[in-house]
């Protein structure tokens, strides 16, 4: 039986090396290994005070 390896490799911390989210769309190649949270909390609280002024105008 042959062994599957993985195209991605194992970070030495422990860590796959997979990436969270990957895209590809024609010459475009777009790979996240590391969501910053700080950026994600700025959306989130953007978007939610944007979903209500919006809902409630």
């Amino acid at each position: 039986m042959s062994q599957i390896r993985s195209q991605h490799p194992q970070s030495p911390n422990g860590q796959d090396g997979r990436p969270i989210f990957e895209m590809r769309a024609g010459g475009l190649h777009l790979t996240i290994h590391r969501v910053p949270y700080w950026l994600f909390s700025l959306v989130a609280a953007i978007g939610s005070g944007g979903g209500a002024a919006w809902l409630f105008r």
